[in-house]
């Protein structure tokens, strides 16, 4: 009597937090049940934390959380890995500025006290960048003197202005000169606090991760990073 064969065990790796987004993954597993055949299960996981905001840091680390995802199913015997389906292509400047734009219009800028060894100011903010490069929301060039190996963050601060002065200077954020304007504090250091009235929301790389207070600091040499031997300037 010939023994029945299990069905291929399938990691169907998804992009969205396991729980936060627990009733996408439910509904996707139900699809991917009602669609396969016998001969198919699979299993849907997510990604912790998740690809949020498209990114090349954020694409990078998706990237490797994927990677060893695929090696852990190898090892627990799955015998096929799917990737879910990405999008095309990443959004476009147009799409960070026109998002830019409805937040700012509906924002209310807290007061902001930001405080590091040698100085400390207490005024309403639009927003604070604490920078370790010059680029974030796909081509916004924040910090122009940013370096990611010089051991310094780069804080740059815009001041609480009426919307429309602040659409004015948008353009600054992509030219890379908002850091020289008036309205802006920008300034270097090791180490950061930063608090809020009302409490403002801190992102890292794209992703919430808290909110204020909130403490920043360079940790040197805590990355060990394989690089060409002539890398361009970034």
């Amino acid at each position: 009597m010939a023994e029945p064969t299990r069905p291929a065990r399938v990691w169907y790796q998804s992009f969205v937090h396991p729980v936060e987004q627990a009733p996408y993954i439910k509904r996707l597993q139900e699809l991917l049940d009602s669609v396969a055949g016998p001969d198919f299960k699979f299993e849907v996981h997510g990604l912790d934390p998740p690809d949020l905001h498209f990114h090349p840091l954020t694409e990078f680390r998706c990237a490797a959380q994927t990677i060893r995802h695929a090696l852990e199913a190898e090892r627990a015997g799955y015998d096929a890995f799917v990737l879910s389906r990405l999008p095309a292509q990443t959004p476009s400047r147009l799409s960070y500025l026109r998002g830019a734009i409805g937040g700012l219009l509906q924002y209310r800028p807290p007061r902001f006290l930001i405080r590091n060894a040698g100085r400390a100011f207490d005024e309403r903010l639009w927003v604070a960048f604490v920078a370790n490069g010059r680029f974030c929301g796909n081509g916004m060039h924040v910090a122009p003197r940013a370096r990611t190996d010089d051991g310094r963050l780069d804080v740059v601060a815009i001041a609480a202005l009426h919307p429309a002065r602040v659409l004015a200077r948008l353009p600054k954020l992509y030219s890379g000169t908002i850091a020289a304007d008036p309205a802006v504090r920008s300034f270097t250091t090791d180490r950061l606090h930063i608090d809020a009235t009302p409490a403002a929301s801190v992102q890292a790389d794209g992703q919430l991760v808290g909110s204020t207070p909130a403490a920043f600091a360079i940790v040197p040499g805590a990355l060990r990073v394989l690089i060409p031997a002539r890398a361009p300037d970034a």
